[in-house]
Formats: C-alpha cells, structure tokens, sequence
C-alpha cells in the first residue's frame, strides 16, 4: 500500500508501522508499506476508539475523561495529535458496572450520575474520587443504571454513596486534633 509521507511518518514515530526506515521516507512521494505492516496497522487502529468518539458516545465531560484516565481505568494511545483509547478498557469498565449496577426506568430520588464533573468536585480530590469509583465497582453501595441512557452517562450513586463520599470528605476537611466535627 502506498501512503503519504507524512502519514508515514506519523505511522512510523508513533511505532505504527516497523517496516520502513526513516530515510525512505526522502525517496519518491510514496512509500510503500508490507501488506503485514498494513494489516497490524489495521488490527491496531480496529482496537482503538478516539477520546471525542468516546467522549460523544458515553456522554460525559471532558472532567470525568481526566479523572478516568489518571485513576488507570482507561489506557491511552497518542497516534501523532491524537488521542486513542483501547476499546477493551472501556467495554470492561462498562461490563464490570453492569454487572455491579441495577437497571431502572428511572433513577432514585436524590441520585448523582457517578461520572460527571459535579461527583469529581464533590470528591475535592483524585485519590477520593479513586476510592470512590472503586468502592462503587466493589459493590460497596448501590448503583443504579438508566436504560434509555448511553454508555457511562446512565450510571448513578444513591444517597447510600453520596453518604459514603460525604463521610470520606469530612474526615478529610476534620481537624487532626481529635476534635469533634459538627453536622
């Protein structure tokens, strides 16, 4: 297959493609790559999805993005300026909330969605909201998932784990001298 230079390029130092040298890419204004090379390059791009697909396809903000990838639970792939996550991540984290969560038409009273921007600011932190996703996936409490809602965007907390984010908040914000807090 015969390709641009510099989307061969781009292929090549994004370790895309090994079957070319950089100096071939001075040569004419093609390259052409091995049908293997064309066939990994399809495979791996076949296991990818694009952070704004992902993003529109689950319905979630550019927040709770961040807080999954620094928490590990989506791995990314930088293919030149773009950014790529695996598909097998995302399934299993959907898988793995599926199976933990109960389907509902509606969700209850006084729920939060768990991942939103307004749940990673309750958390006031990376590592609470850390512990909190996967206290969630633990089965630690009740999640609730909306069926007429996509992807990540149809999963919520009950009060059950707004309790439990609010208690871990407050015995951060407590003073450490043993003094009793106020409710």
């Amino acid at each position: 297959m015969g390709v641009d230079h510099g989307t061969a390029r781009r292929w090549l130092l994004a370790g895309v493609v090994t079957g070319f040298k950089a100096p071939d890419l001075y040569g004419p204004r093609t390259v052409m790559i091995p049908n293997q090379e064309v066939e990994a390059a399809r495979r791996l791009m076949g296991s990818l999805v694009s952070a704004e697909r992902f993003l529109a396809e689950n319905q979630i903000d550019a927040w709770t993005y961040r807080a999954l990838r620094s928490l590990k639970l989506l791995r990314v792939l930088f293919l030149g300026h773009s950014r790529y996550l695996w598909r097998a991540d995302v399934s299993t984290l959907i898988c793995h909330l599926e199976l933990v969560s109960s389907p509902s038409h509606a969700g209850p009273r006084n729920s939060a969605p768990l991942f939103n921007e307004a749940t990673v600011r309750l958390a006031l932190s990376l590592p609470l909201y850390d512990a909190f996703v996967r206290a969630a996936l633990a089965g630690d409490f009740r999640i609730h998932r909306l069926l007429h809602r996509p992807g990540l965007s149809s999963f919520l907390v009950g009060q059950e784990g707004l309790r439990w984010l609010r208690k871990r908040v407050w015995a951060v914000r407590s003073p450490s001298d043993g003094a009793e807090s106020f409710r």
